[in-house]
Formats: structure tokens, C-alpha cells, sequence
């Protein structure tokens, strides 16, 4: 994909070029945006309060996890999405990761003096 604006020079092309993409984006992964607050209300029924940079961290790829699920559901009579379902490895591996930094800082924390 060429750069955005590569070939422009006015912020009119620019526009023009990016609302092409945002159309081509949108035929290609459907409307997410539009039902990912219903989506998320479905996974915290009770709502959600984050506190720190650890849970802000968590929940900002557990988001990235939730909006590439969508995509692969939106395609999925269509043999899903392959980039979302890839998305979500990566996604998942980053979780993992977090958790695992988060539950050895803790541990190191609560050693016996």
C-alpha cells in the first residue's frame, strides 16, 4: 500500500485519499466500530473501573483482541478473516506477556524478608 499523501500536496488529496481508505477498510471489515460498545458491554455486564497502568494496559489489548474478534465474526460464513485470526495470536501472545511481567513483579514483591 502506498504511503498516504505520497503523491499529494494539498490537505484536500490527503482527505480525499483517506476517506477512500476508510471506505475500503469498512466494506472489507464491517461497521465494527459501530456495535463494539454493545460488544464490550456484553464481556463487563457489570461495567468495568481500571485503576493504573497495569489495567490500562490489559484492557487496551484486550480491546485490540475484542475488535479483531469482531472482524473474524463479521467474516466468519465466509471462511473468516485470516488477518484478524492472526491479529488475535499476536494480540493473545501480548496478554501473556503482560500477565506474566505483572504476576513476577508481584511475586518478587511479596518475598519473605
Amino acid at each position: 500500500m502506498k504511503e498516504i499523501g505520497q503523491n499529494r500536496h494539498d490537505a484536500a488529496d490527503v482527505l480525499r485519499e483517506l476517506a477512500d481508505l476508510f471506505t475500503k477498510k469498512n466494506r472489507g471489515y464491517g461497521p465494527t466500530y459501530h456495535s463494539h460498545g454493545k460488544f464490550m458491554e456484553t464481556l463487563f455486564p457489570n461495567g468495568i473501573e481500571l485503576k493504573g497502568d497495569d489495567e490500562f494496559k490489559r484492557f487496551a489489548i484486550l480491546d485490540l483482541i475484542a475488535i479483531k474478534l469482531q472482524r473474524y465474526c463479521n467474516h466468519f460464513s465466509d471462511g473468516g478473516h485470516e488477518d484478524s485470526a492472526l491479529d488475535l495470536t499476536v494480540y493473545a501472545s501480548m496478554l501473556v506477556e503482560i500477565d506474566r511481567m505483572i504476576k513476577n513483579r508481584d511475586k518478587r514483591h511479596n518475598l519473605p524478608a
